[in-house]
């Protein structure tokens, strides 16, 4: 009788932001063939012409072959990862790599000084979702809204209500607080159904002017 052998798609990492390098590692596909990895969000096990190729290598004589690629514009928030040998040799069903887009923060400028303003720029959060601003020492939500908690520098910061489009992009403005350390200082971001996603921020200390200068 035959053995039935699974073609099994392995990752390097589960999740994080575009930009992210992920290494593929297949096995159990044919030797000396070349396989080809995909992004096979129709989860169909069969390459659409609208879906790209992510990487491609030559699977070695243990059945098993490596290959990287970076997380690109295609990426929906959930990604199914699939690959085909030269002998059309597809990953066996359930095996497929699973890959998650996480929302992305970041501070503009990434320095300021404490009183001044910075717009805070999301990017790949949950599409068309309104997050509420809670008063100070808010630690749970009411309705349907996620509840938004910054951190500066382990300070608290309220964030203002926000809405983010089609996309799950936002941007707002937040002001730096005078009780902020001075130096690189982690900016953090806590929506409910989203996690924590944090950015680095540089401090500076007040700025004086005199006027007149002369």
């Amino acid at each position: 009788t035959g053995q039935t052998i699974n073609r099994v798609i392995e990752l390097s990492s589960k999740d994080g932001e575009r930009g992210k390098s992920v290494t593929v590692t297949g096995k159990g596909f044919k030797n000396s063939t070349t396989a080809t990895v995909w992004l096979d969000n129709a989860t169909t096990g069969t390459r659409q012409s609208t879906e790209p190729v992510l990487c491609t290598a030559k699977v070695a004589s243990d059945d098993t072959f490596s290959c990287s690629f970076t997380v690109g514009e295609t990426f929906a928030s959930s990604n199914t990862i699939n690959a085909i040998d030269g002998r059309s040799n597809v990953t066996t069903s359930g095996k497929e790599g699973s890959w998650t887009l996480k929302g992305k923060i970041t501070a503009v400028p990434d320095s300021a000084a404490v009183g001044e303003t910075v717009t805070i720029e999301l990017r790949d959060f949950p599409a068309s979702k309104t997050v509420s601003a809670p008063a100070a020492d808010t630690s749970s939500q009411d309705g349907d809204s996620d509840l938004d908690v910054f951190t500066l520098g382990g300070v608290e910061i309220e964030g203002p209500a926000f809405s983010t489009d089609a996309s799950g992009d936002a941007s707002f403005v937040i002001t730096i607080p005078d009780n902020v350390e001075l130096g690189s200082q982690s900016l953090a971001i806590d929506i409910t159904t989203s996690g924590t996603r944090r950015d680095t921020m540089t401090i500076l200390g007040a700025q004086l002017e005199v006027e007149p200068t002369s």
